[in-house]
């Protein structure tokens, strides 16, 4: 008897790990498919708008607005998803910081300004006599403050229980499309009486990604990412719904809503193109910023900063599928992106910094170089071959 014990033992230990990376495979399949039909339904959204957008913006109450009412899940959902069941199954993150935003703002910041409109539309009511009003408009005439119960209730019941949530987060590029600049080569502001330079907000920034603008791009659309597994940024402050099946713990961890944008990846930079790195770079891992009537050409330039000493930041890229990190392209594929290193990063073209604190990539390895992700500081550059 004891040796049929210690032969089943035996077959359930050999059997558990494969059991176990069926379960993965399953599961970054769902992932896979979630995405893909995300990216069709946003295709099909871009046909029928005259602007051609992919999506409204993005799910980020801070940058962009109500996220149930702007932002590629408000559309999605809009469109007959139910986002909120369409989530990672293999990320641990249970919502984005969109939801921990709309938890935790002051009241105050629930306003119209000149940078954003936090408020959303204007309540009406419906031919049952029913008054409609947003989870915006709900928390300030309610009264509702951050961290308290009655805001929670009014999150999850107008957001979280008719599917206004994700673990997935967007990129730069599809939030975005590109920067925009001044002379100098500096961020250029746009909405008049906004002061607010934030890279990844809409002031300075084309907003949501066209497919006029796609279909110009000199990066192939295959390389384009849309939408991809993050890390976690954060921990959900409150609970949200008590037993419900759509309830989700205070504590759970959250994502960021926007992947990339532009910073510096070379630790020395070539100051007079002969080849050979001859300075620190100023703005490794940092945005550039140039003096007032920098120059745009030369090898000192911005263009040329912008174009060779840049990539785009997608340190929170999450290779959580054994290694692989699943990225919806602007093609509608879904790209497998492998942390060939085991480091926990997708590097695109970024040198290692061995400097306490500032250790992200294991090695300086391309584990997606431009043809595999579109990494330059514009879909219109070329990068170094400019």
């Amino acid at each position: 008897m004891l040796v049929v014990i210690a032969i089943i033992g035996l077959l359930a230990g050999m059997l558990m790990p494969a059991l176990s990376k069926a379960r993965e495979a399953m599961r970054a399949a769902q992932c896979s498919h979630n995405l893909s039909n995300f990216g069709a339904m946003m295709r099909v959204r871009s046909s029928r708008e005259p602007s051609g957008k992919f999506c409204s913006g993005a799910f980020d109450f801070q940058r962009d607005g109500v996220p149930t009412e702007i932002g590629w899940v408000a559309d999605l959902v809009d469109d007959g998803s139910i986002m909120g069941q369409m989530r990672c199954p293999s990320n641990d993150s249970a919502t984005s910081k969109a939801i921990e935003s709309l938890l935790t703002a002051p009241i105050s910041d629930f306003a119209t300004t000149a940078c954003i409109d936090r408020l959303g539309r204007t309540p009406y009511t419906s031919e049952t006599g029913q008054v409609i009003e947003n989870v915006a408009r709900t928390i300030v005439t309610t009264g509702a403050g951050p961290g308290t119960p009655l805001r929670a209730e009014i999150i999850y019941r107008k957001m979280i229980d008719k599917g206004y949530n994700t673990n997935y987060a967007a990129s730069w590029f599809l939030m975005r499309t590109e920067m925009l600049l001044d002379g100098a080569g500096n961020l250029r502001t746009q909405l008049p009486g906004c002061a607010n330079v934030d890279i990844r907000g809409l002031n300075v920034t084309r907003g949501p990604l066209k497919a006029s603008y796609l279909d110009s791009s000199q990066a192939p659309s295959s390389t384009i990412p849309f939408l991809m597994d993050v890390s976690p940024t954060g921990f959900l402050s409150e609970t949200l719904g008590e037993g419900e099946l759509n309830m989700i713990a205070g504590g759970s961890m959250y994502v960021p809503s926007i992947v990339g944008s532009p910073i510096g990846n070379a630790r020395s930079i070539d100051t007079d193109l002969d080849g050979s790195p001859d300075a620190p770079n100023p703005f490794y891992l940092t945005t550039p910023v140039f003096p007032p009537s920098h120059p745009r050409s030369g090898p000192t330039g911005w263009l040329k900063t912008w174009s060779y000493d840049t990539r785009q930041d997608y340190r929170l890229m999450n290779p959580l599928h054994s290694g692989v990190a699943n990225c919806l392209m602007a093609d509608n594929s879904v790209q497998p992106l492998y942390d060939a290193n085991g480091d926990g990063f997708i590097n695109n073209g970024f040198e290692v910094n061995t400097a306490a604190g500032q250790l992200y990539w294991r090695d300086s390895t391309v584990e997606a170089d431009s043809m595999r992700l579109a990494s330059y500081y514009s879909l219109m550059s070329k990068g170094p071959s400019q």
